[in-house]
């Protein structure tokens, strides 16, 4: 008994099915890694926020400033630094300590180094003489609506690529804005303790009081 082997056409239907089957899974597979890489995002703004609220506990309420200039101390000039007692975020990045902080990449780009987590820098951007140039402090208690209000948010940069702000959805002077890595989506750390993914529109809609009306009921 002689063992059939394949023809040149069935060959070719096997692969073609093949390749029908691939077609339809491919797109349910990316949906589903950035999904994974939206939880993941969600699950970094979700530590920073636990890791401001404790800051606030131990600092007589004030919140952790986006910048402050006048610190003497590099890596206490940034919110990074603040932050990095209360989470086990690496600060300086060994590359030169003298003038680099570590990113912090959004998940959705991780090799993208002008895409990581910024911080709101209504929370207070202090520059060299100690004026504010953006905001100023703030205890969590007199924030109005904390639910409504962002510290974090996935942002681009242009310069300044390892401080991590984020000013409003404009390119500005430093050149940070917020970004939609996750299917036309922002996430956020709002500063009641939750996270979530922001569409665009939405954003627009939302940006002057999540970002700057800090102490304005809406």
């Amino acid at each position: 008994m002689s063992e059939k082997s394949f023809t040149l056409i069935e060959l070719l239907v096997v692969i073609a099915i093949i390749a029908i089957l691939a077609a339809m899974l491919l797109p349910s597979l990316n949906t589903a890694r950035s999904y994974a890489r939206q939880s993941d995002c969600i699950n970094r703004q979700k530590q920073l926020c636990l890791a401001a609220s404790m800051y606030a506990d131990n600092n007589n309420d004030f919140l952790a400033l986006c910048f402050n200039d006048t610190n003497p101390k590099l890596e206490y000039k940034y919110w990074k630094g603040l932050l990095s007692d209360y989470s086990n975020y690496k600060i300086l990045d060994g590359s030169n300590d003298n003038i680099n902080l570590s990113r912090m990449p959004c998940p959705a780009y991780p090799d993208d180094p002008n895409v990581q987590i910024g911080w709101n820098a209504y929370l207070g951007y202090f520059g060299s003489t100690g004026v504010a140039i953006y905001g100023r402090y703030h205890k969590l208690s007199e924030i109005v609506n904390p639910s409504a209000h962002t510290y974090s948010l996935d942002s681009v940069a242009f310069k300044y690529i390892h401080y991590g702000y984020v000013f409003d959805n404009r390119k500005n002077s430093n050149g940070w804005h917020a970004t939609f890595p996750h299917k036309n989506r922002t996430v956020g750390g709002f500063m009641d303790g939750h996270v979530e993914a922001i569409d665009e529109n939405e954003f627009n809609d939302r940006k002057n009081y999540m970002i700057m009306k800090l102490t304005e009921k809406q």
